[in-house]
């Protein structure tokens, strides 16, 4: 299944033209062009992507294998979200949230895929490193809210 973010069939519709024509002929590959992503990621078994933010939907989620792909960032540094930040969780988290290809090793993309799909642990999630308060985390947060609230009406007195 090829999956193009939404914005890339009004940014990028030629290029995307261009990939289904070309792909075509392969009756095994389907274009998913639906804003609403959940089926399309039940559905697969693995997510090929940038380091986009779908990345963690799909492994959260699914607990199934990332493969994320190096791509051109440009000055990440002066980009929106990441103007005021010191480092890059969810880049530098890639190889830990699976395997992480550098552009230099995408011929080996079809070996990296056979190995990942026979990877069925993945240690980050087995870790909880990036989950909290598992099936808990409703009274957590409503224990921080009113934390909150509690510091609010003294600093109000």
């Amino acid at each position: 299944m090829v999956r193009p973010h939404p914005y890339s069939f009004i940014y990028e519709a030629d290029f995307i033209e261009k990939l289904k024509s070309e792909l075509s002929p392969f009756e095994n590959i389907k274009f998913d062009c639906e804003i609403d992503n959940l089926k399309s990621l039940a559905k697969a078994d693995i997510l090929i992507s940038d380091v986009s933010g779908v990345r963690f939907d799909f492994a959260f989620a699914f607990n199934r294998p990332v493969i994320s792909l190096e791509t051109d960032s440009g000055d990440i540094a002066a980009d929106y979200d990441y103007a005021d930040l010191s480092s890059y969780w969810d880049i530098d988290v890639s190889a830990r949230i699976g395997k992480f290809i550098k552009k230099a090793d995408i011929d080996k993309i079809a070996e990296i895929v056979k190995e990942s799909l026979g990877n069925k642990e993945n240690a980050f999630f087995a870790g909880q490193e990036a989950l909290a308060n598992i099936g808990n985390s409703a009274k957590v947060m409503a224990g921080q809210i009113e934390n909150m609230l509690n510091t609010l009406n003294e600093q109000g007195e």
